[in-house]
């Protein structure tokens, strides 16, 4: 499918490697609903890769995947509210997205798990240091 291509195009599989034709294959899987090309393009735009580099391009992206439940999507998100990177610093929102992603994420339930367990303990700022 198209997100495969993306994926062939940013890796250079088969394909001369091309960031362009990564990002128009990666967008049209994502006009099909495709989570992980919606992350992926957040990826492109946060390193200018295909496109223009821009944060708030890059965090608009994340938000439609966290706003689906994609666990890295909400991780990213959280971490840039967290620290008012091309956004508003706003930890309450962080706070939600990181848990999210806390519960969804079992690649990153350690770390995420004592963060969880420090806000609970109504510890909010040594909650982010380990988020």
């Amino acid at each position: 499918g198209w997100a495969g291509l993306g994926y062939a195009y940013y890796y250079g599989l088969g394909v001369r490697q091309d960031y362009a034709l990564a990002a128009k294959a990666l967008s049209a899987a994502a006009r099909l609903g495709h989570l992980d090309a919606i992350f992926n393009l957040g990826v492109l735009a946060l390193r200018g890769e295909g496109m223009e580099q821009s944060l708030h391009k890059a965090e608009r992206f994340w938000r439609v995947a966290a706003d689906f439940s994609h666990p890295m999507a909400q991780y990213y998100i959280g971490r840039m509210k967290a620290r008012g990177l091309g956004t508003r610093r706003d930890c309450e929102t962080a706070l939600f997205f990181l848990q999210h992603a806390a519960a969804a994420w079992p690649a990153g339930n350690g770390l995420l798990e004592t963060g969880l367990a420090a806000h609970e303990a109504d510890r909010p700022q040594r909650a982010l240091v380990h988020y």
